[in-house]
């Protein structure tokens, strides 16, 4: 994440990704909750996290896996929280969010002028703005060092990030 950018809450999806429309084993791991004003306007981020602790041999294929994952998760979550296509069903969507909001948020005094539950207000009514962004980090063990760029970013909004061994040691 962006070091400006501190999130209130961490969900893991393979407990919370049914409450959310997902199947297990096919939701990516993570999503964290950041809240903040955007352009003066109360605003929800959520990213998603995949991630994977593989061998070199097994990368590529990993990498795949992982990467299928965080689209089939974001895709869900896009279709229920952002897309419209059904408008009787996004209100519920909202509320379950928010409901996940106040049972896994660690309570806080205020954030842009609000309180824990007067975020999850604004989201289950939809008077909040949402932004969704994913990654898949693949870190490889065991990679030997090489001239090469040890980390390989692909795509801005819905990235994956491949990081040998060298890298994740100055992380």
């Amino acid at each position: 994440l962006p070091a400006s950018i501190r999130p209130v809450g961490w969900l893991l999806l393979d407990d919370f990704g049914n409450w959310l429309g997902h199947r297990e084993g096919e939701v990516a791991d993570l999503l964290a909750v950041v809240l903040h004003d955007g352009d003066g306007e109360p605003t929800v981020e959520l990213f998603v996290v995949e991630s994977k602790f593989v061998g070199e041999a097994a990368c590529s294929e990993e990498a795949r896996k992982s990467r299928r994952q965080l689209e089939r998760t974001m895709d869900g979550l896009i279709h229920r929280l952002f897309n419209g296509e059904n408008p009787l069903a996004r209100p519920i969507w909202l509320r379950r969010l928010a409901d996940l909001m106040l049972g896994h948020v660690e309570p806080f005094d205020h954030i842009a002028g609000r309180n824990l539950a007067e975020w999850a207000e604004l989201v289950a009514g939809g008077g909040a703005r949402l932004c969704l962004r994913g990654l898949s980090a693949v870190f490889v063990y065991d990679a030997a060092p090489t001239a090469e760029n040890d980390v390989q970013i692909i795509g801005p909004v819905q990235g994956q990030a491949i990081i040998r061994r060298v890298a994740t040691v100055r992380l």
